[in-house]
């Protein structure tokens, strides 16, 4: 995987966003933690001290050797591709300062994984929002459904831009996900129907459901007429879902 040169990724160099992330584990002290992009380590340190075992995956080199030299015993440094590990990670727990150009990638993924059962994310605050979306809203989409569908999230906290080094244009959040639901069959087809039906968001679900899936489910039959596709609970997806699972064409 190629990535463009500027990764999107910002330290954070405030103790109050460092807090934000601890609170963000609450319940799941003492276990494994994959850290994605640690950066120069600041929120490293502080989950090691929670944490049994800390695997930081580091894609830039440079960073990841000087990191080395600053973690604790229970740390291991490795350089990678930090969303690959966040599909086959072993650890219960993911905790990242997400480089903004891979927060949909991580959070698709880590839906995939099911040793993963809580993620603290630190998000573009807009990213955040749309994680957390409710249907109907404004920034209700694709990505809203495949978060919900797996986690419960919940919005800790804003980061200030002025938390961050170098300073981006935009806040962050620290958002909790914690696992509602395993990856299954059903998972795929999700992603099919979602992919098909958020390309037509503000269009009728009878209308969408018919350029995507050529009939009209159930599940959509019982929905007042003027129901719009943004307006769909991740629920009701996810029955549609399990009926492509079951023999359902798409």
């Amino acid at each position: 995987m190629r990535y463009p040169r500027d990764l999107g990724q910002r330290f954070l160099v405030n103790k109050d966003g460092v807090s934000l992330f601890l609170e963000g584990l609450s319940g799941f002290e003492g276990l494994d933690v994959l850290e994605v992009g640690p950066g120069e380590g600041q929120l490293t340190v502080s989950i090691a001290n929670v944490a049994r075992r800390v695997l930081a995956v580091e894609f830039d080199r440079e960073l990841a050797a000087r990191l080395v030299a600053r973690v604790p015993y229970n740390v291991s440094v490795v350089v990678g591709d930090g969303a690959r590990y966040a599909l086959i990670a072993r650890s219960p727990v993911l905790v990242s300062n997400t480089p903004f150009y891979l927060s949909s990638s991580i959070i698709t993924n880590a839906a995939r994984n099911n040793n993963l059962e809580l993620m603290v994310l630190g998000l573009q605050l807009e990213v955040a929002k749309r994680v957390t979306a409710r249907p109907g809203s404004e920034l209700y989409g694709r990505l809203s459904v495949i978060s919900q569908a797996y986690f419960r999230t919940q919005i800790i906290g804003v980061m200030p831009s002025s938390w961050f080094k170098p300073r981006p244009k935009v806040d962050a959040a620290v958002v909790r996900m914690v696992r509602i639901r395993r990856w299954d069959p059903t998972g795929e087809a999700l992603e099919k129907v979602t992919r098909c039906l958020f390309s037509y968001r503000n269009k009728l679900v009878t209308k969408a459901a018919l350029r995507c899936l050529g009939s009209v489910p159930e599940d959509f039959k019982s929905l007042p007429s003027s129901t719009r596709v943004r307006d769909l609970a991740p629920e009701q997806l996810i029955g549609v879902a399990k009926w492509l699972s079951l023999g359902g064409q798409i």
